[in-house]
């Protein structure tokens, strides 16, 4: 099953032939299935916008230290540009910046999963709905 640390392109393309998929022959499978799926990616979701959080922090935290860290180890005034290119440069606001990048990349990966299972849903209940019409017009 996909865990919050393998949400990927591939993961997600590959899933959601599975997730989605619908025959009118199990609606009612997958009415019933519906709510605990999109349970699981909702709380992926949060999952991965906590992630997020704590990498922007760690990220304002690490620029902050640099800038800290330049202005101490200098007599010299820095300027904007040069304070910017000491950041820029630096490996640990890379890498931050990084982890910063991927776990905004899950957070929108997530986001779109549910929004398809959302639009699944509203699809499940108008086939669901038009069945029982039908139903209702042969009986």
């Amino acid at each position: 099953m996909i865990s919050i640390e393998n949400v990927d392109f591939e993961t997600i393309k590959n899933l959601i032939p599975q997730i989605l998929e619908l025959d009118e022959g199990n609606i009612d499978t997958k009415l019933r299935e519906q709510p605990s799926i999109y349970t699981l990616f909702a709380a992926m979701h949060a999952e991965a916008i906590h992630a997020q959080t704590k990498f922007d922090l760690l990220l304002e935290e690490t620029i902050a230290r640099k800038q800290i860290a330049a202005k101490v180890s200098t007599t010299k005034k820095l300027t904007v540009a040069d304070m910017e290119a000491i950041i820029g440069c630096d490996e640990e606001v890379k890498d931050c910046r990084e982890d910063s990048a991927e776990a905004t990349y899950k957070v929108n990966l997530l986001k779109g999963v549910l929004r398809g299972l959302e639009h699944q849903k509203d699809c499940l209940i108008q086939i669901s709905a038009n069945k029982r019409k039908e139903k209702d017009l042969y009986t």
